[in-house]
């Protein structure tokens, strides 16, 4: 589970400007919620009636406004985004690179460490 991710405000108002406040906020709440769980949402009616706090028939028609606005896709019965995924990948490679990174240098640790107590 995330809980940052990186946003430059500047190009979400670039990219949303079409989107009417309501589109938008829904737009949001699909973002963070695909990067909280790192993973895709479920294309789901009454899962989306409650991320958006509305009725089953208005998310569905936000979700549709969204993808019809190119924002959002459908793939595999799961709501995606390509940024959202992109990031979601770049941190899994940052994250097992830095955890290689700390067990080469914990295991860097415990050699000279078992160099100076066999010297001694």
């Amino acid at each position: 589970m995330s809980s940052f991710y990186k946003m430059d405000p500047a190009a979400w108002d670039f990219g949303t400007t079409d989107l009417t406040l309501e589109q938008e906020a829904a737009y949001l709440r699909i973002i963070n919620a695909i990067h909280k769980h790192d993973q895709p949402v479920p294309n789901n009616d009454r899962v989306l009636s409650g991320m958006f706090r509305c009725s089953t028939r208005k998310a569905r028609a936000l979700l549709d406004a969204l993808i019809e606005a190119g924002k959002l896709r459908v793939e595999d019965g799961k709501i995606t985004n390509d940024r959202a995924v992109s990031d979601l990948v770049q941190r899994g490679f940052v994250s097992s690179s830095r955890a290689e990174s700390g067990a080469k240098g914990g295991r860097t640790r415990a050699t000279n460490a078992s160099r100076v107590r066999t010297r001694s």
